[in-house]
């Protein structure tokens, strides 16, 4: 029953690092499903600044390696 937890913080600027265009909070949780298969879910919240828009997403990936 363990599923992996990642929390990640990014700070967004433009090319000259002179304006602020937003922050993004993003959550991955993945699970090892056995037999080569694994689950991860992934989703983001970006506030945007200066003009940017809020954005949501989210995702869901299932994946075989062999």
């Amino acid at each position: 029953a363990d599923i992996g937890t990642n929390l990640v913080y990014h700070h967004f600027w433009d090319s000259s690092f002179g304006a602020t265009l937003g922050d993004e909070f993003d959550i991955i949780l993945s699970k090892d499903l056995g037999a080569g298969w694994t689950a991860l879910a992934h989703g983001a919240y970006f506030l945007g600044s200066n003009g940017q828009p809020d954005t949501k997403r989210a995702s869901i990936e299932l994946s075989y390696k062999f």
